[in-house]
């Protein structure tokens, strides 16, 4: 059990805020096998095992039964039972949350891998107070991968002409139109995943109760960014967006287990702003087809 943000070490204290870089904790940020952490009362230290379905005690507010005084779970510290390592008793652990820890080139991956195959699991290890920002980070690094395909395309046309004639560069307004195009192609899907976490929220909230204000739904959509790489296949970005759809289904299951609303509520969230550009898009260029049939 770390802090969320710098990887401190949580065991063993009561929640508040981490002494390291005071970023704010509660156990309900955490899912904890169950059975398998102790929670001590703060006045006795008498230990409840925590057998509630996210592994802390029920209720969270009772008499401790050893020392008669009022407890809650805003006031317990929290241990592994005996024997057991932090692995054996953390539920699922959010990797690119936890990279402080794992380290953050394998945390990319194996978040990368969450999203792609375990959408659902991913959501449910997400904080309640998630940051945007670290959310907005994966979905810029799985953006760049999938430049990996118009790199080497525009590696093919432009190695053979280097080599052709060794004295040929690129003009400074080039290499400045490249650089701009790749910087572009990195932001424009986690800008579009923010526009599009907003108008899922405000979908939402709409049609009723949710589990997580904004930043849990915009965490849902960056991180349903996922999927994007397989954009990066050579061959497959070029017939068909593969990608971009897996993307959707993956921030649709994100969605849903997050906020903890019904898959046709997260759906309709979610599809709601990819429709409407689809159907403006769509008035547009029949509006410009019959005007150019209607002639000058």
């Amino acid at each position: 059990m770390r802090c969320a943000g710098c990887g401190y070490e949580l065991w063993n204290m009561a929640p508040g805020r981490c002494p390291e870089c005071g970023r704010g904790w509660t156990h309900r940020d955490f899912h904890y096998l169950p059975g398998r952490v102790r929670f001590l009362c703060p006045h006795c230290e008498h230990a409840y095992a925590g057998l509630g379905p996210e592994g802390r005690p029920v209720p969270e507010s009772f008499d401790c039964r050893a020392c008669g005084n009022h407890v809650t779970l805003d006031t317990m510290r929290a241990l592994p039972a005996p024997g057991l390592g932090t692995d054996q008793v953390m539920g699922n652990i959010h990797p690119w949350v936890d990279r402080a820890r794992i380290g953050r080139w394998r945390a990319f991956w194996r978040t990368l891998k969450a999203s792609l195959t375990g959408p659902r699991e991913l959501a449910r290890a997400q904080p309640a107070d998630a940051r945007v920002r670290d959310a907005l980070a994966f979905s810029a690094w799985a953006s760049a991968i999938t430049l990996t395909v118009p790199l080497a395309c525009i590696g093919f046309n432009v190695i053979p002409m280097l080599l052709a004639a060794p004295g040929a560069t690129l003009s400074s307004w080039e290499t400045m139109v490249m650089l701009g195009g790749a910087l572009g192609w990195i932001a424009i899907r986690p800008l579009l995943a923010l526009v599009q976490s907003a108008v899922a929220h405000v979908v939402l909230r709409a049609g009723g109760p949710v589990h997580g204000g904004w930043n849990v739904t915009a965490c849902a959509c960056l991180y349903g960014m996922g999927p994007v790489v397989a954009d990066s296949i050579p061959c497959v970005a070029c017939i068909s967006p593969l990608g971009s759809i897996w993307s959707i289904v993956s921030s649709i299951v994100q969605l849903s287990a997050a906020q903890r609303v019904s898959g046709g509520r997260s759906a309709l969230a979610v599809l709601l702003l990819p429709a409407l550009s689809i159907a403006v898009g769509g008035a547009i260029m029949l509006w410009t087809y019959r005007a150019q049939l209607a002639g000058p």
